[in-house]
């Protein structure tokens, strides 16, 4: 590792998170001209009542997991109003059928794509699905509009074109002269978590006073699911190994040395994970720890929830798994690193413990990492198993 690997970047360059001199030159180019051009916008009309608001973040599903806090916040602020959500189709199983939305729409931008798929069918979807949604969305007619997601691509060209009278939105990715309501963020200084960031938004909202904070968890629907019957009888500790990167992945000896360890105190040990590099991870995996049962694969959305919500505790990386146990006061520890920081994607729970080796570099801002990872690959299992020990301690009796 060379000496520029182990130094921080900075967050943001300027008010962007988009350190690309090239392109956070042309960003900046783009609102110039967008702020020398609203000068002709039309204010929104501040009497128009709230009847119908549109949710918007097109990411996957750890942030839309995240994002479902604000649903209960805007519920309570105007009971009568209807509420929609726009989302990546991924993201669907986490929304549809939500019992506080009204109206799901989705684009898949082809940046937040996972599929398989050339850039060019990538785009194509894009394309076709932006259209669909812009129809909806107008056929709706939304009087506000919220925009979660402060990295590129944000919704806020498409909002403005459905002409949505109230459209607030972080500045951080652009097109900040195209809201009606716009929040900076600095996040060298931030110390908030994502739904506290959140928040500030809904407090833009017109008329909305103070929204309620006590009710911003996240907040997704729950099934009738016969759990035994997909783990066995008992208690049970779900590890879930895998993230959505590689780099955010805890060292695959250290998983084993944290199961043994468990297996040895007579906790069952459940796995679960999706697609073939987490398959493949828990396979070898297994070929240390055989006395696990393996569930990769084999849960939809709704049994991987409950299988959680049932657990008497979550280990799992910087994952999507992580926010759910959150979502359903399950006990989970997470394996963290310092590439991001850490107060904004903590989960929104005080039963949520995020763990990470300490280093002197973090936050450092870089998305491919470094070669050490010392953040992550040094995190001992005997950090993780004392804190494992502490969430399953029985409470004291008053």
């Amino acid at each position: 590792m060379t000496r520029d690997d182990r130094l921080p970047l900075a967050p943001q360059r300027g008010r962007y998170f988009m350190r690309h001199r090239g392109f956070n030159l042309l960003f900046r180019s783009v609102d110039a001209v967008l702020r020398a051009l609203r000068l002709l916008a039309r204010r929104p009309d501040p009497s128009r009542p709230v009847l119908r608001v549109l949710i918007v973040n097109g990411a996957h599903l750890g942030d839309i997991v995240q994002s479902t806090a604000v649903l209960p916040v805007i519920k309570a602020a105007y009971p009568d109003a209807r509420i929609g959500m726009l989302v990546g189709s991924w993201a669907g199983p986490v929304v549809q059928g939500h019992a506080l939305l009204d109206w799901v729409h989705r684009v898949d931008h082809f940046r937040l794509n996972r599929a398989a798929l050339p850039l060019k069918a990538k785009i194509a979807t894009w394309w076709r699905t932006r259209g669909q949604a812009l129809r909806e969305i107008r056929e709706v007619d939304y009087d506000v509009a919220v925009d979660l997601y402060f990295y590129f691509p944000n919704s806020i060209a498409l909002l403005w074109q459905a002409g949505i009278p109230h459209r607030i939105g972080y500045t951080s990715a652009g097109l900040g002269p195209l809201l009606t309501q716009a929040l900076d963020i600095d996040m060298a200084s931030n110390r908030r978590s994502i739904v506290e960031l959140h928040l500030e938004l809904l407090r833009q909202m017109p008329g909305i006073g103070a929204p309620r904070t006590d009710l911003a968890v996240p907040n997704i629907p729950r099934a009738a699911v016969d759990v035994a019957s997909l783990v066995g009888a008992g208690e049970y500790v779900v590890l879930h190994l895998g993230s959505g990167s590689a780099l955010k992945d805890w060292p695959e000896s250290s998983w084993a040395v944290l199961a043994l360890q468990l297996l040895a105190q007579g906790h069952r040990l459940v796995l679960t994970g999706t697609g073939v590099r987490e398959k493949e991870k828990i396979e070898r995996f297994r070929r240390d720890v055989p006395q696990t049962l393996d569930l990769c694969d084999r849960l939809n959305w709704k049994e991987f929830v409950e299988v959680i919500a049932h657990a008497r505790l979550l280990v799992a990386s910087d994952s999507v798994a992580a926010h759910v146990a959150a979502a359903v006061d399950t006990p989970v520890i997470v394996t963290g690193h310092g590439m991001t920081n850490l107060h904004l994607w903590r989960p929104t729970s005080p039963r949520a413990k995020v763990l990470m080796h300490p280093v002197s570099c973090a936050p450092c801002y870089r998305n491919a990492g470094c070669a050490s990872m010392a953040c992550l690959r040094e995190l001992a299992p005997a950090v993780v198993k004392a804190e494992a020990d502490r969430l399953m301690a029985p409470t004291p009796v008053a």
